[in-house]
């Protein structure tokens, strides 16, 4: 299932099946780090298109933000998504959640939504995909890191969540635009979701025409 919220000054109409989504099919469908031969392809790639939430590509990366800063899913984006991704998860397996730019940090907030909130049927997800993620300081510190406690609670973190939740900690692989985001996200994201690989690709799939 990939998350697509384009961001920055792209048309609002650009279609989500652009060429680049060929860039994560092939992830997809190439062997995973330490995947048996028998594993299989996924069988289908499932664009949720979040547009309808934020029609304004210009308006996109604020929001996104403002979601991945917030301790609770949000009524404008975080709560929807949520819903849509239980129906799409209801009675399957092995589900590759795929987020690209500025959608990880949604992709981290769903991770860790309560077991009483909508949201990935337990057992239903196996593996999490970042391509070149946009992680800010905020949701960083109020999602993984543990330094910001959420208002009235104490701080807690995406590998805390996991430990006690519905979900299964997954695979995590992610690909990086440079070393330096590489080496300054990639150990926060572990601390979470120790096994999985990572690539730095300065041609990856760029993210404002995902």
């Amino acid at each position: 299932v990939l998350l697509h919220l384009p961001e920055g000054g792209g048309a609002p109409s650009q279609s989500p099946l652009s060429p680049l989504v060929r860039g994560v099919q092939q992830l997809l469908i190439g062997p995973a780090e330490g995947a048996s031969p028998d594993d299989g392809a996924p069988l289908a790639l499932a664009v949720l298109d979040l547009t309808p939430l934020c029609p304004d590509p210009a308006a996109a990366a604020a929001a996104l933000d403002a979601e991945g800063a917030s301790a609770a899913l949000t009524k404008s984006i975080g709560k929807p998504v949520a819903r849509a991704l239980e129906k799409l998860t209801a009675g399957v397996s092995d589900v590759t959640l795929v987020a690209a730019g500025g959608c990880a940090q949604l992709a981290v907030k769903l991770l860790r939504a309560g077991d009483l909130e909508h949201g990935i049927k337990a057992g239903a997800l196996s593996r999490l995909l970042l391509l070149q993620p946009r992680l800010p300081a905020a949701c960083v510190n109020r999602h993984l890191s543990g330094a910001a406690a959420a208002p009235g609670g104490a701080a807690t973190t995406l590998a805390n969540t996991l430990a006690t939740s519905r979900l299964d900690t997954p695979r995590l692989d992610a690909v990086f635009e440079s070393e330096e985001a590489l080496s300054r996200r990639l150990p926060v994201l572990r601390g979470a979701c120790p096994s999985g690989a990572r690539e730095m690709r300065r041609e990856a799939t760029r993210c404002d025409e995902m």
